[in-house]
């Protein structure tokens, strides 16, 4: 299927999602555009850097959504309210992660340093957990309602809809400690781009493949589909099931590593994300 195609389709499916992610691809841009103007840092990185991260996810999230709840289009009604629910708190989450980047200071965990900081990183958790509740339904209606999917692409959306759940619910472990790192002060060094710790454990490794499962999955099932035709559909779900299961493996392998203060990668001499000074 061409790019053009894809966005194209995207659109057709999901006017609001599809022009919630392109708002955020044009976030992005301008949180690039930023970054060399600024010298200020905040946990030892530019402050644009992690609106980018998020801008960027949001985007891929929506699209994602915006694809998937097509399948549901004989209830209307139901794809309006998972559409503003996910376009809505996701929009909230960007506001409040720009306007704390802005500030010159963190959007995450910023409880201590004033009211203002605690009662805008409290209207993130209150929207974060409303847009969990709205995946949990989600999941369960991919598992009553009838829809036109193949076995294999029902059960790696369901899959990816389960493991970005899970890993939705450890960003409340980061939340419960007020910290990502374990081991180590938030803001050390880091990999290139991610920041992931390469000191300490960082739990945002196993939080990003959960949260990324949805879009590994069913792009699976698509390629199984398209490039092998002698498997049965019994067999392709029983690879794309498998598949699953090792992916969760190494989720929960990242997230032991973390939990026992082990960085993904050991580079005591890391020098960090773009924008470190």
């Amino acid at each position: 299927m061409k790019v053009l195609n894809v966005f194209s389709q995207l659109y057709i499916r999901n006017k609001l999602l599809t022009i919630t992610g392109w708002v955020h691809v044009a976030l992005l841009l301008l949180f690039f555009l930023l970054m060399p103007f600024d010298d200020r840092l905040v946990t030892g990185s530019n402050p644009w850097i992690k609106p980018a991260k998020f801008a960027a996810s949001i985007t891929i999230f929506a699209w994602t959504m915006a694809w998937i709840l097509y399948y549901f289009r004989e209830k209307p009604r139901r794809i309006k309210i998972y559409s503003t629910m996910f376009a809505g708190g996701m929009l909230v989450e960007m506001i409040i992660i720009g306007t704390q980047a802005a500030r010159g200071t963190t959007s995450h965990f910023n409880v201590f340093t004033s009211p203002l900081n605690a009662i805008l990183f409290s209207i993130m958790g209150v929207f974060i957990t409303l847009i969990l509740i709205t995946l949990v339904v989600l999941l369960i209606d991919f598992f009553i309602q009838k829809t036109s999917l193949t076995q294999p692409m029902l059960w790696a959306i369901r899959l990816g809809l389960l493991l970005m759940i899970l890993g939705s619910l450890e960003g409340f472990l980061m939340t419960s400690m007020l910290s990502h790192t374990i081991g180590a002060a938030d803001g050390g060094p880091g990999l290139p781009g991610v920041n992931w710790s390469t000191v300490a454990g960082d739990l945002r490794v196993a939080h990003f493949l959960g949260m990324h499962a949805l879009q590994i999955f069913p792009l699976i099932a698509y390629f199984l589909s398209r490039f092998n035709k002698t498997l049965s559909l019994k067999a392709k779900t029983s690879l794309v099931v498998c598949f699953a299961l090792v992916y969760l493996l190494v989720m929960n392998f990242t997230l032991w590593q973390a939990m026992n203060k082990i960085p993904l990668i050991r580079m005591e001499n890391a020098i960090g994300v773009l924008g470190k000074k």
